[in-house]
């Protein structure tokens, strides 16, 4: 019975080193070189090598080159300082001082709207001091009051009222509608070219609804221009922000405002810079509701115009902001397009002239651009055009592409930087060049399709 119990003990001892191997042995997988100090196990038994051998076996196995160097990758950016409170929060892809302007536009808009919806709320959209010149209070900003309001309309048998009030619904998804259309695949948190030409748009409408109140043309149908007016840019700031953003309407604000609230009570700080945006958008749609009474009550239908003054400066801005940030020329900006991604093509078609690979007969141009656009090959091309820096800014792009035939002018070069460098040091690495050719040509693929499609 002895004997029996020390075989026991040792059975036990066996079963307990095996399992403090292997869980040492995962641990080692999955720290970082660096980190991790060589232990040599001489006196180990079969037993034990065994188990290392199960713990080796277990490990999930890296699919390719491409993605062991993007998982370095991201150790590196998970582990580098991020100064900016938006940097600690935000990918790093995104570019800080865009965020910091399209906020800084986003509480201007939501002033904006508050004050647009103050005045069509406050009654004093009339022309004249005259009391008995009955002008109705109309919300240009929440439609959820409208759709409530149409239906018991309807079933009261108004009519009128009723298709006023779905014309000022269809009217506000007009403006929407407009700014998709203009920016049909935004990417969020990054400013669009197409921004600023919207945003002129919505100053025209707000102009339209003016003209229109000031001079009693179409009754009360001047608030659906309006209404039309607050679509677009609601419209703008949900593309953007991948609608964290609504600068039209608080419903929703409030909501995420209470439960980002509820999670901040209980520990979760995850979504504190997000209540913090909310929390500043909600105060200057308030507080433009304070100056649009003071305003109104003064200048009563001539108040419209202050907004649309308003609306231009924004797009103005906006445009402005384009022309710096992407150095392209103002028309280009106004008219929200420009062709700078025809040079990818110039560089996918040098790509596949300079391959040793033997193309398949009846593959198309479009395939054979996209295969030469892969990561190995661009990375390639990159070291052969860098000539052993890291990085690559606007002129050495425009040198190294002229040499080698590819059409291209330093506006075009100075926009694929820009688009390309995501951390700001105006220049672009190999891996951000890499990702720069790729994204920007699956959009361009992705565009004509739908093209394509529509025909």
């Amino acid at each position: 019975p002895a004997r029996h119990h020390d075989i026991t003990l040792y059975c036990h001892a066996q079963c307990l080193l095996r399992d403090c191997l292997f869980q040492a042995y995962v641990q080692r997988l999955r720290m970082p070189e660096s980190s991790v100090r060589t232990v040599s196990f001489k006196d180990a038994s079969d037993e034990d090598e065994e188990a290392v051998e199960i713990a080796a076996k277990s490990r999930p196995p890296i699919a390719s080159e491409d993605d062991a160097e993007d998982l370095s990758r991201q150790q590196s950016d998970d582990e580098e300082p991020r100064s900016s409170y938006f940097e600690k929060l935000l990918p790093k892809s995104y570019k800080i001082h865009q965020i910091r302007f399209a906020v800084g536009v986003g509480n201007l808009l939501s002033f904006n709207a508050g004050y647009l919806n103050g005045c069509c709320l406050s009654g004093f959209i009339r022309t004249t001091n005259d009391a008995s010149e009955l002008v109705p209070k109309v919300s240009v900003a929440g439609f959820t009051g409208a759709y409530t309001n149409s239906a018991l309309s309807l079933a009261q048998f108004d009519g009128e009222n009723s298709i006023f009030l779905l014309a000022m619904i269809f009217s506000m998804m007009a403006g929407a509608a407009l700014s998709g259309a203009m920016t049909p695949r935004a990417t969020p948190f990054r400013v669009e070219p197409s921004y600023g030409p919207t945003f002129l748009i919505g100053a025209c409408l707000l102009m339209a609804g003016a003209f229109m109140a000031a001079y009693k043309i179409g009754d009360k149908y001047f608030f659906c221009f309006v209404a039309a007016a607050n679509g677009t840019q609601n419209g703008v700031t949900s593309l953007f922000s991948a609608n964290l953003i609504r600068t039209t309407h608080l419903t929703g604000t409030t909501t995420d405002m209470g439960l980002f609230l509820g999670q901040l009570a209980r520990g979760n700080m995850q979504n504190l810079w997000k209540f913090g945006v909310l929390s500043t958008l909600a105060i200057t749609f308030w507080l433009g509701g304070i100056v649009a009474y003071l305003v109104a009550v003064r200048f009563l239908v001539k108040s419209l115009l202050f907004s649309m003054a308003l609306h231009f400066i924004i797009g103005f801005l906006t445009i402005v902001f384009v022309v710096y940030e992407l150095h392209v020329s103002i028309p280009a900006a106004i008219f929200g397009s420009w062709v700078w991604d025809n040079v990818l093509d110039e560089l996918a078609d040098h790509l596949v002239a300079e391959s040793s690979e033997r193309t398949t007969p009846g593959t198309t141009r479009s395939l054979r651009r996209a295969q030469a656009l892969q990561s190995t090959r661009l990375r390639t091309f990159f070291d052969d055009i860098a000539n052993d820096v890291d990085e690559l800014d606007a002129s050495m792009i425009f040198e190294e592409f002229t040499k080698r035939g590819i059409k291209i002018n330093r506006r075009d070069a100075e926009i694929m930087v820009k688009t390309g460098d995501t951390d700001g040091d105006g220049t672009m690495c190999r891996e951000e060049f890499v990702q720069m050719a790729k994204t920007t040509h699956e959009k361009k693929l992705k565009k004509k399709s739908s093209i394509g499609e529509n025909k």
